[in-house]
């Protein structure tokens, strides 16, 4: 009828509140469009939006503050190349978890109302009730993650390394795959939920546990080949001094030196090159040496060892006229920090990285 107005909640919902959706203890949208599903859906994703904002915002305080450990500076320089960054992706996470877990926690409270042609509807999130639902979700994720770090707590008052390696890990990778949760709990509560206040203090512990045991571990690196040449010896030099540099980005320390477990505390690191030389698919030579790692815990009485082989499809080096010029220039490239990648993936079953 002509006489019909819009009520006051639906047109200026900022100023009127409805009864059952008081601003203090809700999100709250309206959403108006041509039909009545489509205004629903509008009023949905809004308040995910406004949820989306407040992770935001708490974000951008969040990465300004936050100080990196090694393991993530590490893993961030190790995935820069493919521009990756851990704020977006917590954030498209967050909002692939939010739009799901909210569509039936959020209520319809009034409409949908025609008028004028449009629909109306105003859709409500209880945001306790939200918090709480969610929280449900992630008991069993906390007693996971408690677990892991009992496991944790075992490994090192049996100064077993490589197991606590192994459920540091654990913690840590579960860990990643809740913070998104975390942050749209925070949204809903305006502070850190009791899931997160649970969980944190043992992230912090078990990181500065990782961080002692990175400080105090010490890699004693001896160089191998069979070989006589005096080229072949100056080059290994060179790549000893790779895979330093690489340790060193890794957060580990590394000396050289002559023998076995010279050093009792150590973890000795004998590394072999076979120089490998290939023809060129156009002629010409290519340089692709083969480089394998012992590595022998000096600290434990069986000296357990780990053998691996770095498969660096970059390690190699190509020349159109000259096996030397073709070896030479690999070696010259060996003295930056280029296996970083490869130690960081064999180590971490041996250190907590």
């Amino acid at each position: 009828g002509c006489g019909k107005k819009l009520p006051q909640t639906l047109s200026n919902p900022t100023e009127v509140e409805h009864p059952e959706c008081s601003h203090g203890s809700h999100y709250y949208a309206v959403g108006i469009a041509q039909t009545s599903e489509d205004a629903l859906l509008k009023s949905q994703s809004a308040i995910s939006a406004q949820i989306q904002s407040s992770i935001e915002s708490e974000l951008q305080v969040e990465t300004k503050s936050t100080d990196l450990t090694t393991r993530e500076s590490v893993r961030r320089k190790v995935k820069t190349d493919s521009s990756y960054s851990e704020e977006t992706n917590i954030f498209d996470q967050s909002f692939a978890r939010t739009s799901f877990a909210f569509a039936d926690l959020i209520t319809t409270v009034q409409g949908p109302i025609e008028y004028q042609d449009q629909y109306y509807v105003l859709s409500c999130l209880h945001k306790r009730n939200a918090s709480k639902r969610i929280s449900e979700t992630l008991r069993s994720d906390v007693d996971e993650l408690k677990g892991f770090y009992a496991l944790s707590q075992t490994a090192l008052e049996k100064q077993n390394t490589s197991n606590f390696s192994s459920a540091y890990r654990q913690f840590m990778s579960l860990y990643d795959e809740l913070v998104p949760t975390f942050y749209v709990l925070r949204s809903l509560g305006r502070r850190a939920s009791a899931a997160e206040s649970e969980v944190y203090p043992l992230k912090k512990e078990l990181e500065e546990q990782a961080q002692k045991i990175r400080n105090q571990s010490l890699f004693a690196l001896r160089m191998k080949i069979d070989s006589t040449s005096a080229e072949h010896q100056s080059g290994l030099l060179n790549i000893r001094t790779g895979i330093q540099g690489s340790l060193k980005e890794i957060g580990l320390n590394a000396i050289s030196t002559t023998s076995l477990c010279e050093r009792s505390d150590s973890f000795d690191m004998e590394v072999k090159m076979t120089p490998i030389y290939n023809k060129g698919p156009m002629g010409g030579w290519i340089f692709a040496p083969q480089l394998e790692v012992v590595i022998t815990q000096c600290s434990l009485q069986e000296r357990p060892q780990k053998i691996f082989a770095i498969n660096n499809p970059e390690f190699n080096a190509y020349n159109s006229r000259d096996k030397a010029l073709a070896y030479q220039e690999l070696i010259q490239k060996s003295s930056q920090p280029i296996f970083t990648e490869d130690l960081l993936e064999h180590l971490q079953i041996l250190l907590p990285l």
